[in-house]
């Protein structure tokens, strides 16, 4: 900081006397008031200020305590149990229908390890399959949510579905996990299964012995018949065996629900298995003018497969394509390697299937067509049965279709 020289402080001085003898004077008082009027202003504004401050932190205060109490009720009154856990599986939090799922009070779950509350342990080294489900990224996936066996606070064992979400922010970073008590609805499935299973049993029996009587009076055995008989005993022929064929579906589907569709896997040379089922499927192609073309066999397409039920895949898509094709028509069947996996194709040159129709194709007993009036048949089982054939064997069913140019159904099996 610059000084002033002695020449400028006398300057100042003289200035500073000449103004005083002109009449120029400034009160000590005024100025001691002027302060004191100036700090009172200031110091009432400060309280106005806090004030208004207090009050809009004790609006915001009530209004986020009413919030958390809102939620906390909604939370609380939730049918399925909530839980929140840390990224190492410690229970933080629940709610009040965690606490009658597990026949606990609070005390007994918050801190305690989620895995205990359901059976089963990971090898050692490893996590406990409930809480590697937790923090996979696939539990995070909408709609995302796995199976377990839970276990209550007295050692009562019961079904439960379990689905979870990730929070993260800067200050935190856990899961909240959602469980749900299925013992009804698992009761419910083996009720239906029970059910199915008897009745669809039941059903095959006397179908089998209509359809051997059928077989019989059709080869002669009653003696000639009448032209008219003829078509009346060919026609309940071919209805019993639509019957028969819904009876079987019906017994897949149930076989897929509850885990219980056997697959043998072996060694097989998959595009021999396709040759064979081109060669069995061809009078049934000639039923309806149509030509199956099988491309010829392909080298190394050994695939670990469960032959019965890979036949039973292609002539589900076999059959599809022919019913759908123009007479005249023709489909092709393509076997060749891709990226270390076996893939089969079945190309049709039909109608093509409607945009509204591909997101339910594998839907069950669903068809493009549903009316009365449609000539394809079927019950609406086959793709979701050859589906989860498929995918028993680790592979995926899909399809390409283009309207107007026709339909490609492909699957794929890792190669050995």
């Amino acid at each position: 900081m610059t000084s002033i020289s002695v020449d400028e402080h006398r300057e100042i001085r003289r200035k500073w006397i000449a103004l005083e003898q002109s009449g120029f004077h400034i009160d000590r008082k005024f100025i001691i008031w002027g302060v004191v009027i100036f700090g009172g202003l200031l110091f009432i504004g400060v309280l106005i200020w806090n004030h208004s401050l207090r009050s809009v932190v004790t609006s915001r205060t009530a209004e986020l305590s009413a919030s958390e109490s809102r939620i906390r009720t909604v939370v609380d009154n939730v049918i399925e149990g909530i839980m929140t856990v840390d990224r190492h599986g410690m229970i933080r939090d629940v709610n009040a229908a965690s606490l009658d799922l597990f026949k606990a009070e609070t005390d007994d779950l918050i801190g305690r390890h989620i895995g205990e509350l359901a059976v089963g342990s990971g090898r050692d080294g490893e996590v406990h399959p409930l809480v590697a489900f937790i923090l996979s990224g696939e539990a995070h996936r909408s709609g995302q949510v796995a199976e377990f066996e839970g276990v209550d606070y007295n050692g009562i064992r019961f079904p439960m579905e379990v689905g979870a979400r990730e929070v993260q922010n800067a200050r935190e970073h856990f899961f909240v996990v959602i469980l749900r008590d299925i013992s009804d609805r698992k009761h419910m499935e083996q009720l239906k299964s029970e059910f199915v299973s008897t009745v669809t049993h039941e059903l095959r029996t006397p179908l089998t012995s209509i359809r051997g009587t059928l077989g019989l009076i059709m080869g002669g055995a009653v003696g000639d018949l009448p032209e008219k008989a003829q078509e009346m005993v060919a026609i309940a022929d071919r209805n019993t065996q639509r019957l028969a064929e819904l009876v079987n579906d019906i017994l897949d589907m149930e076989k897929i629900d509850s885990g219980r569709m056997d697959i043998n896997l072996k060694p097989l040379d998959l595009s021999k298995l396709v040759e064979s089922s081109v060669q069995d499927n061809q009078m049934y192609a000639e039923q309806f003018n149509v030509e199956l073309r099988f491309k010829g066999l392909a080298a190394g397409t050994t695939v670990n497969a469960d032959e019965t039920r890979l036949m039973q895949v292609m002539a589900n898509l076999l059959s599809n394509a022919v019913k759908f094709s123009p007479p005249g028509g023709q489909v092709d069947i393509a076997v060749e390697e891709v990226d270390g996996r076996v893939k089969v194709s079945v190309i049709d040159r039909c109608a093509g299937i409607p945009e509204a129709f591909r997101a339910r194709i594998f839907e069950r007993f669903t068809q493009a067509d549903s009316s009365n009036k449609r000539r394809t048949g079927g019950t609406g089982l086959g793709l979701s049965i050859s589906a989860a054939i498929v995918e028993a064997h680790k592979g995926v069913l899909d399809f390409e279709s283009e309207v107007d140019k026709g339909t490609t159904f492909f699957f794929d099996l890792q190669k050995l």
